[in-house]
């Protein structure tokens, strides 16, 4: 009564769509995400002759392949950090996404010939 010929195409046809399936399905391999690489173009230290307030142009970090962890600091009191305009304390912590990123310091001197030095780490 039952076509076994027909009986064997449809049950044929369901074990490939079940392996369609399974194989669509199956996760990915897991890959690492990707590590970031940092170029940087920092001063590493700043001189002011006279007191006053000032910002002074620190340079550029360079961010490519994945975001990345950058710390900041100085060995003065009084100084303030720019990432992008952005205002940040002393030491400053800061995620930089992909891309270029301008750094600036806004120093407040009280005694003539100050000298700042500025120390950097890019930290992941």
């Amino acid at each position: 009564m039952f076509n076994t010929d027909r009986l064997a195409v449809v049950v044929a046809l369901v074990a490939l769509l079940v392996a369609i399936y399974a194989v669509t399905t199956m996760p990915k391999p897991y890959e690492p995400p990707p590590t970031a690489s940092a170029t940087v173009k920092l001063v590493n230290s700043v001189t002011v002759d006279m007191p006053g307030m000032y910002t002074v142009d620190l340079g550029w970090i360079h961010i490519k392949d994945a975001p990345a962890v950058v710390e900041l600091s100085a060995n003065y009191s009084y100084v303030w950090f720019l990432l992008d305009g952005v205002r940040y304390g002393n030491p400053a912590t800061a995620t930089l996404q992909v891309g270029n990123h301008t750094v600036s310091a806004i120093i407040a001197v009280y005694d003539n010939a100050t000298k700042i030095n500025i120390n950097y780490k890019v930290v992941g």
